[in-house]
C-alpha cells in the first residue's frame, strides 16, 4: 500500500526528533540542552500520536523558533538517511 505524503512527513519528523535527541548538534550549541531535552520529551510523551506529545512538540518548536535555533546537522543526517532509503 502506498504511503501518503502526510505519513512520510510524520515519519520524517519523528526521525528528526530521534536524531536531535541522540546526537550533539553543532548548529545548536547555545541551545543544545534545550533542543535535546525537548526532542526527548516529545518522544517520551507519546510523540505525535498523543495530545500530550503534540503539545510538547509545539512547545519545543516555539522555544527553538524564539531562540532562532536551527537543527541543521541533525536535519542533514535525516536527509542523507531518507535519500539512502529512497534508493
Amino acid at each position: 500500500m502506498p504511503t501518503s505524503i502526510r505519513e512520510t512527513n510524520i515519519a520524517a519528523l519523528l526521525a528528526e526528533l530521534a536524531v536531535m535527541a541522540l546526537i550533539d548538534e553543532a548548529m545548536l550549541t547555545p541551545t543544545l540542552t534545550a533542543a535535546k531535552r525537548g526532542a526527548s520529551e516529545t518522544l517520551l510523551s507519546g510523540s505525535l500520536a498523543t495530545v500530550l506529545g503534540q503539545r510538547t512538540f509545539a512547545k519545543v518548536e516555539t522555544q527553538l523558533t524564539e531562540l532562532n535555533a536551527s537543527p541543521g546537522g541533525s536535519a542533514d543526517v535525516l536527509a542523507a538517511t531518507l535519500r539512502i532509503c529512497k534508493n
